[in-house]
């Protein structure tokens, strides 16, 4: 078992290894950005839903402002099952639902970003990994 300790360790100081771990930290980095963008472009298009709603004096249970909260509700919901939009606490609830993965998406990434960074210190500064 030894053995496979020290080939991963010499593995590891190779350029190879520290490009596969920059490459898995900006494929993470992508990942976050795509989803921060599609949450604001959501709410993007809930806000001009709304505001076309008030501009022609059309009420919230009008289908045409009903199939826009139903994809709305598509675009960030995290369930199976779409929920239905009958409050304002209803898009406050999908929104934090997301906010929340946003969150556990930025430790991820500042973790693996602190780890490669650890490994490459420890390889400059000479010690043993």
């Amino acid at each position: 078992m030894s053995d496979n300790v020290i080939q991963i360790k010499n593995w590891l100081r190779t350029p190879a290894a520290f490009k596969g771990l920059d490459k898995q930290i900006d494929d993470l980095n992508d990942k976050f950005e795509e989803l921060l963008d599609s949450k604001y472009q959501t709410l993007e298009d809930l806000d001009s839903l709304l505001q076309w709603a008030i501009e022609k004096n059309i009420d919230i249970t009008d289908s045409r402002v009903q199939e826009g909260l139903q994809n709305f509700s598509e675009s960030l919901s995290l369930d199976e099952q779409v929920p239905v939009i009958n409050t304002f606490a209803d898009i406050s609830r999908l929104v934090e639902e997301v906010d929340e993965i946003l969150i556990e998406k930025i430790v991820t990434l500042t973790e693996r970003r602190l780890e490669a960074l650890r490994l490459k210190w420890k390889l400059v500064s000479g010690e043993k990994l």
